[in-house]
């Protein structure tokens, strides 16, 4: 799968994700190829649905953003938990942590 990815993205945008990341431009309809979505409206509904949400924050490279997949939330706090896959780690947050330059509410593969 990972190498079908690689395989559509360098074909269809011309650029090499390895090397220049993902464009913004590109994010919702790279992923809305390989998988599911739906509406965003905020992260409780989407996780109360058991649909984790793609989103963004800040990189440690400069003028970038770091992708992550928010899984849950914390039912007394409102803190929302995501899963950061560069440092293989969760986090607890308050959703405002998140840039938000789009928000993929991912409901299944295609």
């Amino acid at each position: 799968m990972r190498e079908r990815i690689f395989y559509y993205y360098t074909q269809t945008y011309n650029s090499n994700p390895l090397i220049d990341g993902v464009s913004l431009d590109y994010i919702e309809p790279f992923v809305t190829y390989f998988f599911k979505t739906q509406t965003f409206t905020n992260y409780k509904s989407a996780i109360d649905a058991k649909h984790p949400v793609m989103t963004d924050v800040n990189s440690q490279i400069e003028s970038s953003a770091h992708n992550v997949l928010c899984v849950g939330y914390n039912s007394n706090t409102g803190a929302a938990i995501y899963m950061d896959p560069e440092l293989a780690c969760m986090y607890s947050v308050n959703a405002g942590y998140f840039l938000q330059d789009y928000n993929i509410v991912l409901t299944g593969i295609k």
